[in-house]
């Protein structure tokens, strides 16, 4: 983690960045003879519950600006790409990997008085779509319609945005 500050003009720039980086995520089925496979940049095995957090590396990077009770903030969550478990038992590739995800956020928050604070912000600023991953990147429409036969494919849902841009307002009042 990297947090930094400098006084410029009436107020103070910051910088907060965050990154994590995954050493391994090995895991086997349940039975002892199996060895373990390392799941690390996968979409992860799914067996004993382990799909928590399958990227290799994140980061999470806020650059702000406040100046007395004003407070504003731009955010940028990166996510690299993921190739599909199977490739780690199997490497011939039979799905597209989910390629790397980029999103940006906007906060902001005004102090009224001591008592009172006002937060509005933008979630998923340019309205990024999630990326498709997991799909089959030789089914074309053409051979769709031939064999009836689906690309498939899916979102992360629990890293990558599905809902598209949001915005919020909120108020803080302590009594």
């Amino acid at each position: 983690q990297l947090d930094w500050g400098i006084d410029v003009g009436p107020g103070t720039l910051t910088l907060n960045s965050v990154f994590n980086y995954q050493i391994d995520f090995e895991s086997s089925a349940l039975y002892p003879q199996i060895p373990m496979v390392d799941y690390v940049g996968t979409t992860g095995a799914g067996e004993n519950g382990l799909n928590a957090n399958p990227f290799e590396y994140r980061a999470l990077t806020t650059v702000g600006y406040s100046w007395d009770a004003f407070r504003v903030a731009l955010q940028w969550q990166y996510y690299p790409s993921l190739e599909d478990a199977g490739e780690v038992v199997t490497p011939t590739p039979n799905t597209a990997p989910y390629p790397s995800y980029n999103i940006f956020h906007l906060n902001s928050s005004y102090q009224v008085t001591e008592d009172i604070g006002i937060r509005f912000g933008v979630d998923n600023l340019f309205n990024k779509a999630p990326p498709l991953g997991n799909h089959n990147p030789n089914v074309t429409a053409a051979t769709a319609a031939q064999n009836g036969q689906l690309q498939g494919g899916g979102f992360l849902t629990g890293f990558h945005d599905t809902n598209g841009r949001r915005f919020y307002l909120g108020a803080n009042f302590r009594f």
